[in-house]
């Protein structure tokens, strides 16, 4: 609380996964040790569940245990018994990480085809994009309720997926990549690729481009701004 988080609380290792997947946390902070399940335990299970893949984990134990905060990608390490600054300036470093990604477009890659997307979807990220994947309509629907993207890029544009798509949270820009169908009205349409992955620098213009995407990275601009300004 005392560097600016709000703070829920789980006493076991059980109760740390059902509280985690109800409030989806900005943070988990840890102790490897736990009843029910331990800590590592309850990270393979957050881990394998897109609402919680990619929350930053914060471990505070005895021992550091390497080999298992890199499996699961721990984003930092406090050794017990901790300083109280030295606690907050671990949440400070990582909160600063949090702000940088709350500011970074959300891009949804809907497609048939892993591999056809890889190079557009390592462009995105290299542009400073936060890139999810999904091989098709339900995977899409539920990274997109676990976190709400500000553009959907469907490669093939399938009117079924665009249907189903319809609703989410925020009215995300939908981006077609190909031939789009009759059935689907043109107003459905942010943006249409018709030479679709055959030209990426092309597709990452028009994702660029987007009234969502300007005022999105200007909102980030000026809170760093705003930032700087206060110190």
């Amino acid at each position: 609380q005392g560097v600016g988080f709000r703070v829920a609380h789980a006493l076991d290792g059980e109760q740390a996964v059902r509280k985690a997947m109800e409030i989806l946390p900005d943070l988990l902070v840890m102790e490897t040790v736990l009843p029910v399940k331990d800590g590592w335990q309850v990270l393979q299970e957050l881990r394998a569940r897109a609402a919680t893949a990619d929350v930053p984990v914060l471990v505070c134990s005895v021992t550091r245990n390497q080999s298992l905060m890199d499996q699961f990608g721990v984003a930092g390490y406090v050794a017990k018994p901790w300083a109280t600054k030295t606690m907050q300036d671990e949440l400070r470093r990582i909160g600063q990480g949090i702000s940088r990604r709350r500011d970074r477009v959300r891009v949804l890659l809907v497609h048939r085809d892993r591999r056809a997307l890889a190079t557009l979807a390592a462009t995105l990220v290299e542009e400073g994009f936060e890139v999810f994947r999904a091989p098709g309509l339900q995977e899409a629907l539920e990274k997109a309720r676990a976190a709400a993207p500000d553009v959907v890029v469907l490669a093939p544009a399938e009117p079924e997926w665009v249907v189903g798509l319809r609703g989410l949270p925020g009215q995300p820009a939908l981006l077609a990549l190909g031939e789009v169908s009759p059935r689907v009205p043109a107003t459905a349409w942010s943006a249409v690729i018709p030479s679709g992955l055959s030209e990426p620098d092309v597709v990452l213009r028009a994702i660029k481009a987007l009234d969502i995407v300007q005022r999105r990275r200007r909102t980030g601009r000026d809170r760093r701004q705003g930032i700087d300004r206060r110190r």
